[in-house]
């Protein structure tokens, strides 16, 4: 298999996690800050190639690294993904609606 293949699968694996995850409920805080999905080491070299992919597609996306008293030497990376239909999108329509007996 040639390497552009192997990369090329890969990324669409990864894709499928962050997906997997922005398909969940958001909470009004990860609507207004939007959503935050960890970096796995193996993700590094497609970063870059996702982000790029995910904005194209009309996605507001922010790569972040956290430096922490609590673990030194042990940055935190992540990816803030913000749904741009959130601004416009009433909150009653974002949540699933209660059903009282």
């Amino acid at each position: 298999m040639s390497r552009i293949k192997e990369f090329l699968e890969e990324q669409n694996e990864i894709i499928q996690v962050i997906n997997d995850v922005l398909e969940t409920t958001w909470t009004d805080i990860e609507v207004k800050r939007g959503k935050q999905i960890d970096v796995s080491p193996a993700w590094r070299p497609f970063i870059k190639h996702l982000i790029k992919k995910y904005r194209t597609n009309g996605w507001g996306v922010s790569r972040n690294v956290e430096l922490s008293s609590q673990h030194p030497g042990t940055p935190r990376e992540y990816l803030t993904f913000l749904n741009p239909l959130w601004g416009s999108c009433p909150a009653e329509l974002r949540q699933p609606v209660q059903v009282t007996k």
